[in-house]
C-alpha cells in the first residue's frame, strides 16, 4: 500500500477495490442465486471517530498524511 503518492491516493483506490468486490458479488448473486455469500459483520468496536466525516477535522488529516508518510518511508528503508 505504500506504493502511492499519498494517503488519498491509496483510498481511492481502496474505495475502487471496495465498489469492484460488490459488483462482482452481485453479479455472482444474479448468475447463481443458489449460492448466496455468507455475511460477514464488523464490530462496532472497531470503527472509531476518524470514519465519521464530521469528526475527520484538518489536525486528523494532517496526522493521516504524516502517518502514511512515516509508514512509506520506514517501509521502503526496510524495503
Amino acid at each position: 500500500p505504500f506504493g502511492f503518492q499519498s494517503i488519498w491516493e491509496l483510498k481511492a483506490s481502496v474505495y475502487k477495490l471496495g465498489i469492484d468486490c460488490y459488483t462482482k458479488t452481485m453479479g455472482d448473486i444474479v448468475e447463481q442465486p443458489h449460492k448466496i455469500p455468507a455475511g460477514v459483520y464488523a464490530s462496532g468496536r472497531l470503527t472509531g471517530p476518524n470514519f465519521r466525516r464530521r469528526e475527520f477535522t484538518e489536525e486528523r488529516k494532517r496526522q493521516a498524511e504524516e502517518g502514511y508518510r512515516w509508514m512509506q518511508a520506514r517501509e521502503r528503508a526496510c524495503g
